[in-house]
């Protein structure tokens, strides 16, 4: 009888149970078609004339004597006029000739060799401190990675933008995709959608938009105010929701564009993407709450659109759930279902399609759409890595992601002498 007596329960409660995750995918379906919807037209930039700001190019960087110098070389391509930016690279605990390789190619090299490792935001604390005590006569900071390669209009994109000193920039960033990159493949059409729906689309609502890690722009005035934090793993997605609270909205410039790698292979990008996650479970722990109970009190909606982001169910999750439940659907037709099957399956559908349609919109390359064919494959595994972290079955450790140049290099000579494995964190 009791054995009876439970699956009875379990056939009644079951239902329920899919009824309440389906309402939740359903949310983030719609959430997330606005967003397409929104981004489909680009707004105009800024037509206001913009004055000639100074800027500060500063570079986090870990033992990236392999990339450091051509990151360095795309800022002396610049349009905009030399005089008025400078570059700064914080050579960050190195055991490589990386801060050699910063001089030699024009930039102020800063060396760090003392205090906490092993994340971005202790050697950018150190290294903003440093640079503002140095030289305040610039106007605005640019964060990049060390690997990045930036359009030579880059500047001038920005500076057209930077007319309100209480927003930050954020440019876009493009994965430079290798020969042979299935992964880098993959990483593509993820930066395009993030690119589309959490910073054109936000753009174009007049939301706030996503720090990236990398071509991020800061009014001077803005850092020496709130610093830079520096105990997340995902510091730069954590310090936007900071300033977002405090009234500062990052605003997209797609004009800005950086290029920059992604890891080459699924081992290097298991050990990224777990940092990533459990940064992010970081961000929703301590970030969730703040976020909806201030956009209550200030009935502000760029605080509520960034609670749904941190809390509603990722494109990956939604898109497996809503497919298991209509495969569920259909081999249980004897079930007590609460929601006809005809909407699971357009649920479903509707998921399926979105991540093509979302790259039609971007007006991507035939690649991205070749990429996405094994995109069944990527969502399983984000999933995996995701529901991992969330149950703590794994504790992410920072691992310093391998540059193309060294794998490269590797295989033809041996690894380059000086490459550890902590450092700089890689990018975002």
């Amino acid at each position: 009888m009791d054995t009876l007596a439970s699956v009875d329960w379990i056939g009644r409660a079951l239902p329920v149970i899919i009824l309440f995750i389906q309402f939740s995918i359903a949310i983030s379906l719609l959430y997330h078609y606005a967003l397409l919807v929104v981004a489909i037209r680009t707004r105009p930039g800024s037509q206001r004339p913009a004055a000639q700001n100074v800027f500060a190019f500063v570079i986090p960087a870990h033992n990236e004597e392999a990339v450091i110098g051509a990151t360095l070389d795309t800022l002396a391509s610049q349009t905009y006029p030399r005089a008025l930016w400078r570059a700064y690279v914080i050579a960050d605990h190195c055991a490589d000739r990386t801060a050699e390789a910063a001089r030699n190619h024009g930039a102020v090299c800063l060396e760090r060799t003392h205090g906490l490792r092993g994340r971005k935001g202790y050697a950018l604390q150190w290294g903003l401190e440093q640079v503002l005590e140095r030289d305040g006569s610039f106007d605005a900071i640019v964060v990049l990675d060390a690997d990045s390669k930036l359009d030579a209009r880059f500047l001038e994109s920005m500076n057209a933008e930077l007319t309100d000193r209480e927003m930050i920039l954020q440019g876009q960033h493009i994965v430079i995709i290798s020969p042979g990159g299935r992964f880098a493949g993959l990483a593509d059409v993820d930066m395009r959608l993030n690119n589309l729906l959490r910073n054109k689309a936000k753009r174009n609502l007049g939301l706030s938009g996503r720090l990236m890690g990398d071509a991020m722009c800061f009014p001077k005035e803005l850092i020496e105010t709130y610093g830079w934090p520096a105990d997340s793993l995902t510091e730069d997605r954590e310090y936007g929701l900071q300033l977002l609270l405090a009234g500062v909205r990052t605003v997209y410039v797609p004009q800005a564009v950086s290029y920059g790698q992604a890891v080459s292979g699924w081992k290097d990008a298991t050990t990224q993407r777990l940092r990533w996650f459990s940064g992010v479970s970081q961000v929703r722990q301590r970030m969730g709450l703040k976020l909806l109970v201030s956009a209550v009190q200030r009935l502000d909606l760029r605080l509520l659109d960034q609670f749904l982001e941190l809390v509603l169910p990722s494109i990956s999750y939604s898109t497996l759930l809503s497919t298991a439940i209509a495969l569920i659907h259909l081999l249980t037709p004897r079930m007590r279902w609460l929601v006809p099957k005809q909407v699971s399956f357009a649920i479903a559908l509707m998921w399926v399609l979105f991540p093509w349609l979302c790259l039609w919109v971007a007006r991507a390359p035939a690649s991205s759409f070749r990429a996405l064919i094994y995109g069944p494959l990527y969502m399983v595994w984000r999933v995996a890595l995701g529901f991992a972290v969330r149950v703590r079955l794994v504790h992410a450790q920072w691992v310093r992601t391998r540059r193309q140049e060294e794998i490269a290099a590797a295989q033809l000579h041996g690894p380059l002498s000086g490459h550890g494995s902590s450092g700089k964190a890689p990018q975002r």
